[in-house]
């Protein structure tokens, strides 16, 4: 039997050519090979034939043309990752199996569009590749479409490349350190000719009012609220040490310290913040979840290794001093809205994917844009 790897070469003699079937073959090319029983598959041991062969032969097209594509069509994009979500567990209906899942926002000079990654894929990604902006490659990704919504989604077939050394991923780099990410218009895809500039600016009654986040997929809107309080009952956490891993970590009775994610026992750990604070503005008051950077940034920029010391020594004073550092302070928040079950419970879940100060004449400019186009 013969069982190909990826990224070989192999000789493949005595194949026959034959037209491809399309109900069975969804490549794009008209014929396919069909091996025989005098068929000769041969691997070619040799560098340098490896380096004059492609790697992956892409047929790129833009973000903004996704919504051109049926659903269910496979197609290759490339864009720059701009927004990671967590590692989402969840348990598949059809297979009653724990299941895990991301979702992924990549952007290009055109467009943006949202997409899930599943399981193996899932894990494979991670959040710095949204902190680094990296540029990311996808060979046969399944368009879908939901409440009139175009995204993307991952299967166990697709190619995902991590800054790939094409021309197309050179381009958007330079594109986007010229300063591109600051001029991209944010097209939000669907299947209308209405297209939605910018961020999705959202109230917080309109969070609860339209429903945000229970269509199936994630909603990312940004609001402008003062973080009125933030719990105490928990705010810091010890996780793992390894650099791409943040899960929480188990003292032993040894002193060491196990993740289950890694299955690594170390001598230390790190600390890391994991916030819930209250958010309001005048139309009402959500509780958002902040991770990492975000709650640093919530926090002041006070560490979690200083939180973590001032609860250690139980000194409640400087613990609500840094609490209160940031609040009754107005900002803007990008936030991530999902509804997620959890054995068989259903809540929304609302993250908080940056915080940034308010640019008041923008600000000023947006408000006059809406009373033009009459709100």
């Amino acid at each position: 039997f013969f069982f190909s790897q990826k990224k070989k070469v192999y000789d493949i003699l005595g194949v026959r050519v034959k037209t491809a079937d399309k109900r069975w073959n969804n490549l794009r090319h008209n014929y396919e090979l069909t091996f025989a029983p005098g068929s000769i598959v041969r691997l070619v041991d040799d560098t340098t034939v490896d380096a004059n062969i492609p790697d992956i032969h892409y047929e790129f097209i833009s973000l903004r043309d996704v919504s051109k594509q049926s659903s269910e069509a496979f197609i290759d994009v490339i864009g720059i990752v701009d927004i990671c979500s967590d590692i989402i567990p969840f348990t598949n209906r059809t297979s009653n199996k724990d299941s895990v899942r991301r979702e992924v926002t990549i952007i290009d000079e055109d467009s943006n569009i949202s997409i899930t990654l599943w399981d193996e894929q899932a894990n494979d990604f991670n959040e710095e590749l949204a902190e680094n902006k990296a540029v990311v490659a996808f060979r046969r990704i399944r368009v879908a479409i939901f409440n009139n919504k175009y995204s993307l989604s991952g299967h166990k077939n697709m190619i995902m490349k991590i800054n790939p050394d094409i021309a197309q991923a050179k381009h958007l780099r330079i594109w986007y350190d010229a300063g591109g990410r600051l001029t991209n218009n944010r097209i939000t895809t669907s299947t209308t000719n209405r297209l939605t500039k910018g961020d999705l600016w959202k109230t917080i009654g309109q969070i609860e009012n339209e429903l945000l986040g229970r269509q199936g997929r994630p909603d990312y809107v940004m609001i402008k609220a003062i973080c009125m309080h933030i719990a105490n009952d928990r705010v810091v956490y010890t996780s793992c040490p390894n650099n791409d891993c943040f899960r929480k970590v188990n003292k032993l009775s040894s002193g060491l310290y196990h993740c289950d994610k890694c299955r690594e026992d170390f001598n230390e750990c790190h600390w890391n913040y994991m916030i819930r604070a209250e958010l309001v503005d005048s139309t009402g008051a959500i509780w958002v979840s902040f991770f990492r950077k975000e709650a640093q940034e919530l926090m002041g920029n006070v560490t979690a290794e200083q939180f973590a010391r001032a609860k250690e020594n139980n000194d409640e004073i400087l613990m609500q001093t840094y609490l209160n550092k940031n609040t009754f302070r107005e900002k803007y928040f990008r936030l991530r809205i999902n509804e997620e079950t959890f054995n068989n419970i259903t809540t929304v879940k609302i993250s908080c994917m940056s915080i940034s100060d308010i640019d008041f004449s923008e600000f000023g400019r947006r408000l006059i844009e809406n009373i033009h186009n009459g709100f």
